[in-house]
């Protein structure tokens, strides 16, 4: 048992002590830029910028501003908390695109370089990049400082006040930050290019099948020298072995200064190797940009291929039905809240697998990427789901929350794993024009065949996911066919609030606390055998019906 709590633990504060990672060619550089930060709390900015007297921790990222409780009597720490690095910049960075990209702050982020404001980021989940380009001091002390703060923001997703939300939204820079640096001429980022459609790659498919598989791979190159440049995209395409599937190269292109451009290959895989749970696998799309036909600039991603649709009758994936066994997650761990390394996240997603489950709904905002690299692996399908719980705030919250949906749909179209975009605020009233824009905006930002969205109300969405205690009897969901639905909760508030609709006089001597599904291994055998009991009687009442699925409430207590 000793040793088990040993290797947790290791796993847990693997990138609070891990070295830097290095993705690096002679023509691309991306650093992993966690270690060596400084930090320090609940005081002003002036004292952060000014008082020398101040006493900075050192820390490396992922980090949590506050170690919390195992079990939080008292709300969750709020307040303004700052980061600062001081780093030396190499003299052959001059001429480079340079940049910072940050995978996730909570939640309002304000990011400074050398004491001049560059830019304020108001998504606490998704990530955001940092221009330095022509703003370093080469071969001297540079420092970033990050302001951060996570109080109640009505105008910031998901909006609601702390005391009300039905989860916590924890502090800190809880993911990793990356340096990056590149040619002036080179492959955009997806975050960083904002553009609809566009930025980095993106991998679309138009007809798959057991015989055949058309993929379209599209290459954003940027331009950002004062000369033009003649520029070829080459791609290659390997399967899981490392073995070349495919590979092309366009013809050579003249990039005007300071401008971009979209590159577009299709391809044709005969007898692929289709992406499913059972069989996870993946293919890595290897990017090439040349200039005067000398490489400039490298990246890859990870692919899986597949079709699937959603109908009156259920779900089907590669041609064949599949009855989408799931549940739900939050990304947060006892004490370090959402602080995990990589290697935590990936443990999630090995333990929902092993659990029997084919499918996680990432409730409710974008997960890491990492958690959604390995659902990619283990072949774990993911339902992804911008900020929001029961709240709609003014005209700039629900710009941001847009905002949200494109910049989730930029960072993660090319992953495997992802079958639905809840493009909607969960349980929340939102205005039909609302509801129309955050639709379209998945449709206008990922150009490919099986795009779904989804969410809580049956207006404008391609998937209809209520919960079960939705105000609806258990017959209710059995009968609806108007459009393809998926049970998104099950067996947890319907027995908590005893509307669960069912017949249940076997257990009329049960008190109300033995009766609903949340209860704890100490509490003995026979309220977790309730507890087992709940969720099998709701997930076999779901079953009468023809959903495509159904997601349990809760994989992990939160």
């Amino acid at each position: 048992m000793k040793n088990k709590v040993i290797i947790l633990l290791a796993i847990l504060l693997t990138t609070a002590c891990q070295s830097s990672q290095l993705k690096e060619t002679s023509h691309e550089r991306e650093t992993l830029f966690n270690k060596d930060w400084q930090f320090v709390k609940d005081v002003s900015f002036k004292e952060a910028i000014n008082d020398s007297s101040l006493e900075w921790e050192q820390v490396s990222l992922p980090h949590t501003a506050q170690i919390e409780p195992v079990v939080m009597a008292e709300a969750q720490w709020q307040g303004d908390a700052y980061y600062r690095k001081i780093f030396t910049p190499s003299s052959e960075l001059k001429n480079k695109h340079v940049a910072l990209h940050f995978e996730g702050a909570m939640q309002v982020a304000e990011i400074y370089l050398n004491g001049e404001h560059l830019m304020t980021n108001y998504s606490g989940y998704l990530p955001f990049y940092v221009d330095l380009t022509g703003r370093l001091k080469l071969g001297e002390g540079n420092e970033i400082l990050v302001k951060l703060n996570n109080e109640d923001n009505p105008q910031v997703p998901p909006g609601k006040a702390l005391d009300q939300l039905d989860f916590n939204i924890f502090s800190g820079i809880y993911r990793n930050v990356w340096f990056v640096v590149k040619n002036e001429l080179h492959i955009s980022d997806a975050i960083g290019a904002n553009r609809v459609a566009a930025g980095g790659i993106m991998v679309t498919y138009s007809e798959v099948s057991e015989e055949s598989a058309t993929l379209h791979v599209q290459v954003d190159a940027e331009n950002i020298s004062g000369d033009a440049a003649n520029a070829a995209i080459k791609v290659s395409i390997r399967d899981q072995a490392g073995e070349l599937v495919a590979e092309k190269q366009t013809e050579v292109s003249k990039l005007d200064a300071k401008s971009h451009q979209l590159f577009n290959l299709n391809f044709n895989i005969g007898a692929p190797k289709l992406w499913s749970p059972g069989s996870p696998h993946l293919y890595s799309v290897n990017v090439e940009l040349l200039k005067d036909e000398k490489l400039c600039d490298f990246t890859s991603e990870r692919i899986g291929i597949k079709t699937f649709t959603f109908h009156n009758k259920g779900f089907e994936l590669n041609g064949e039905p599949l009855y989408i066994r799931g549940t739900n997650r939050h990304q947060e761990y006892p004490y370090i809240g959402y602080a995990l390394s990589d290697n935590a996240n990936y443990r999630d997603a090995y333990k929902i697998r092993e659990a029997g489950f084919n499918f996680v709904r990432s409730s409710h905002y974008p997960h890491s990427k990492s958690f959604l690299e390995a659902c990619d692996e283990l072949g774990l399908m993911v339902m992804d789901a911008i900020p929001g719980w029961q709240f709609f705030g003014d005209s700039v919250f629900a710009e941001r929350s847009i905002m949200d949906v494109r910049k989730m749909v930029r960072r993660d179209r090319n992953h495997a794993s992802i079958i639905l975009w809840e493009a909607a605020l969960n349980e929340t009233q939102m205005p039909k024009e609302f509801i129309h824009k955050a639709h379209n905006a998945v449709k206008e930002e990922y150009l490919s065949m099986d795009v779904f969205t989804c969410g809580w109300v049956e207006e404008a969405y391609d998937v209809y996911i209520p919960a079960r205690q939705h105000g609806k009897p258990p017959h209710y969901w059995n009968q609806y066919e108007r459009k393809p639905i998926l049970i998104a909760e099950y067996g947890d508030w319907e027995y908590y609030a005893h509307n669960a609709g069912f017949n249940q006089t076997a257990f009329s001597d049960l008190t109300s606390d033995e009766r609903n599904s949340r209860q704890l291994r100490g509490m003995g055998q026979k309220r977790l055998a309730q507890q087992a009991l709940n969720y099998q009687e709701a997930h076999n009442s779901n079953r009468k019906g023809s959903p495509a699925g159904d997601a349990n409430w809760l994989m992990y207590d939160y």
